[in-house]
């Protein structure tokens, strides 16, 4: 999508959380996989199916706990 020299400019949303006031940005790179993408939330799978799963798991508590002093 990108190339040499191409640049990318973000910035906060003017309303954002202001118990949060930095910005996390996460930029990934690499090559397209060519896979059909599908997402519900935060869940990003391949399926329409999976991610409906994934989040019905999620909310059911089947996707396993941090411990206290972890997070």
């Amino acid at each position: 999508m990108f190339g040499a020299g191409d640049t990318i400019d973000l910035q906060a949303d003017a309303r954002q959380d202001s118990n949060k006031p930095n910005l996390e940005l996460i930029v990934l790179g690499g090559q397209p996989i060519g896979d059909e993408v599908a997402w519900y939330g935060p869940f990003v799978m391949n399926t329409h199916a999976e991610p409906a799963q994934v989040f019905d798991d999620f909310k059911a508590g089947r996707m396993g706990k941090l411990p206290a002093d972890r997070i």
